[in-house]
């Protein structure tokens, strides 16, 4: 019998006798690494790999341009993990399947040793809240002090993983001084205007923007089922291009045992987010998952705007600075929208091929290169306008019967239209549904058109710092970053039978939308803790709002209900009215109608 003479199936240090044994008797038929393992089993006869159950260990030196198992042009394929592990010794990404359809990858386990995340107890917090002490726990990595900057430090209760509610995320954390498990960190802002000392925290400590768990590039109609992410370095699972693929049984949750050496379990999963979506024609399908204790948002779908390079009059071809050329094709509809400064809005959707990539040029928010579109009919825009490809932003995706629970930013983060029915989402520090372009931070794209969100169950959300920005002020949330810029974006919003519990500030926010129904929601104790919803830039959403409404048009309410548990928290009265008010018309809105007395 031959096996593979570079270990690549071993024994974890925590497993057992038994489990070592099935491994040892695995065929390998002469592979030297997992990557050769299994590509050599698929051939244009069979396409079928169904694995040894065991431990498959991925070393530093097996991974194949940073991935332990690349797929390429594997049409019908089947892997069955056949309840495997595949043990991550090296930061990369676990697999990556690409240009492949119909591919179905299953029953597998996915986890990274050492975990890319390291946590602690502070000891001691300076007087201004910008520096602290931690002590690592016992069998958890300890940056060297070379260790510059840490993303994504997390504050935790000390006695569980859930984060600690009114604590605020810092991306920034340089490490400057270690001394045997003890670290001396330093944040840009101070930590919170809270004791942190004595609390858990967690600081990303392998972070890598391309060490995904599972990434999918340009494949369609693949299935990811039954697959285990414990831990991840970046993202847990990453698409990127291609359509209606399917993420179903997906669990992503912190390991449930410590690693060796430890006693304390791990606090969080992944760095990043749970399952990120990028540019894809049909969006995902994401359904009866669990995806828990993320460093980042635990489902985010979006598309990418592009940036008009140059001011041009009535011209049909206009350079962009924008994503690669693959997000767009002959034929694909624009939605162009003008600068701000303008004073305008949207201007109307265009049809337009792409013509070529003609040029390198320096990065401009994340961006580089240069695309230079051809319309159908000619535009006058002015260098900043933007453009997204309306077929590229994840539209029809559907996200269904999945529990989220305990996450750093936003549970369900969504830029497209589709479907968000019957989710449970508990305890995140921000939105708990978020529907909301990003044109100033990130260019992520777009507005939410066409989109139903039935039946789900929020709760706590937003219970992380007080709010910086009304944008994110509700806990299911159509908004946009820029004050001055895309009224009417969201467009045919049914928000229907959800019920939103002990929110943080206003049960819904409703902005720069128009032609939604509110019907048959029950908000249970809103404005739990007063926050603070506005800036000295932009007025501030009324935290005692349980509707907030902006720049909104043909808005219907029927049969809503706001209940009050007085066992958990009891609005105070004035004179005038209750501590909640049950509709706030701010600015710009119309045609507001129906029963908004709740």
């Amino acid at each position: 019998m031959t096996t593979c003479p570079r270990t690549q199936i071993s024994r974890a240090a925590s497993r057992s006798f038994f489990l070592l044994v099935a491994l040892l008797l695995t065929p390998f038929v002469g592979a030297e690494t997992f990557n050769e393992y299994i590509n050599d089993q698929l051939t244009e006869t069979n396409n079928t790999v169904t694995l040894p159950t065991g431990t498959y260990e991925i070393n530093q030196s097996d991974l194949i341009n940073g991935c332990g198992l690349i797929l390429s042009y594997k049409d019908g394929t089947v892997i069955n993990g056949n309840d495997s592990t595949i043990l991550m010794k090296a930061t990369g990404r676990a697999i990556l399947l690409r240009y492949s359809n119909n591919v179905t990858i299953k029953n597998l386990t996915i986890e990274y040793d050492p975990l890319p995340f390291t946590q602690g107890i502070v000891t001691w917090l300076s007087t201004d809240k910008k520096e602290a002490l931690v002590e690592i726990d016992e069998g958890y990595p300890v940056p060297p002090e070379s260790s510059v900057v840490l993303k994504r430090t997390i504050i935790h209760n000390a006695g569980n993983q859930n984060f600690l509610e009114s604590s605020a995320t810092r991306t920034r954390t340089q490490v400057i001084g270690v001394e045997d498990n003890e670290i001396h960190i330093k944040h840009p802002q101070a930590y919170d205007q809270l004791n942190t000392v004595g609390k858990r925290i967690s600081l990303a400590y392998n972070y890598k923007e391309d060490a995904e768990a599972v990434v999918s590039v340009e494949n369609t109609g693949c299935v990811f089922e039954n697959i285990t992410v414990y831990s991840s370095p970046a993202v847990g699972f990453k698409e990127n291009r291609g359509s209606a693929n399917t993420y179903d049984g997906i669990t992503i949750t912190r390991n449930p045992n410590p690693p060796a050496g430890a006693t304390v379990l791990p606090v969080r999963s992944t760095n990043a987010d749970g399952i990120h979506s990028l540019g894809t024609r049909i969006g995902p399908e994401i359904i009866n998952s669990l995806i828990e204790d993320c460093g980042d948002d635990a489902i985010a779908i979006r598309g990418m705007y592009a940036q008009a390079a140059e001011t041009v009059t009535d011209a049909t071809t206009v350079l962009f600075y924008g994503a690669p050329l693959d997000f767009y094709s002959p034929g694909d509809r624009f939605r162009i929208y003008l600068d701000e400064g303008h004073g305008a809005q949207l201007i109307r959707t265009i049809d337009g091929d792409v013509l070529d990539v003609t040029s390198t040029v320096p990065p401009i928010a994340g961006f580089n290169t240069t695309l230079q579109i051809s319309f159908t009919s000619p535009v006058t825009l002015e260098a900043g306008d933007m453009a997204v490809n309306e077929y590229t932003q994840g539209n029809d995706f559907r996200v269904e019967n999945n529990t989220i629970k305990n996450i750093r930013a936003r549970g369900i983060y969504v830029k497209a239209g589709g479907d968000i029915i019957d989710n449970t989402i508990i305890r995140t520090q921000l939105n708990g549904i978020r529907m909301s372009p990003e044109n100033i931070s990130f260019l992520e794209a777009g507005f939410a058109r066409d989109i139903n969100i039935v039946g789900n169950r929020v709760v706590r959300a937003n219970h992380g710092a007080p709010n910086p920005a009304m944008f994110q002020a509700g806990a299911i949330c159509f908004s946009h970053d820029d004050w001055d810029w895309g009224k009417g974006g969201h467009a045919n919003i049914s928000i229907d039978d959800n019920i939103i519990e002990k929110t943080r500030g206003p049960s819904l926010q409703i902005q720069f939308a128009r032609d939604v129904t509110v019907t048959n929601n029950i908000f249970e104790d809103p404005n739990m803790i007063d926050g603070y919803f506005g800036s000295n830039e932009i007025p501030a959403a009324d935290e005692k709002a349980v509707v907030w409404l902006d720049r909104v048009n043909n808005v219907y309410f029927d049969n809503n209900a706001v209940v009050y548990d007085e066992k958990v928290f009891t609005p105070p009265e004035s004179e005038q009215n209750p501590y909640h008010v049950d509709l706030v018309l701010h600015r710009d809105c119309s045609n507001i109608s129906g029963d908004t007395t709740f």
